[in-house]
């Protein structure tokens, strides 16, 4: 039984590793792609030095909604902002959408780290 086991834990580790590197495969390419990189400057553009993002007020999403969208993002593809997870980090908003944001978000930059 203990070798089953074994067996099983080693089948289960190496389909998780495969089934993470054909995702990390799969996005390089779209994030090296001349529009990509056109897009991701443009994102990271958006980033004030405050957290804030650029035409924020124009939006019709909510500040946090916008913030955390575009953490998400540039952490995916770039250096994630620390203006940016610093001011979603003290949002005192609470709500379950606000909470699941802050929870996804955050705790994939304190992952990065």
């Amino acid at each position: 039984m203990n070798q089953l086991n074994r067996w099983i834990s080693r089948a289960f580790a190496t389909t998780f590793f495969l089934i993470l590197t054909s995702g990390l495969a799969q996005a390089a390419p779209a994030a090296s792609s001349p529009e990509s990189l056109k897009g991701l400057t443009w994102l990271q553009a958006q980033v004030q030095t405050t957290g804030t993002l650029a035409n924020e007020p124009l939006s019709i999403a909510t500040p946090l909604q916008d913030r955390s969208e575009a953490l998400q993002t540039l952490k995916l593809l770039a250096a994630p902002p620390t203006a940016l997870a610093d001011l979603l980090a003290v949002d005192t908003e609470i709500n379950t959408e606000y909470l699941a944001r802050r929870a996804a978000t955050l705790g994939r930059v304190v992952d990065q780290l």
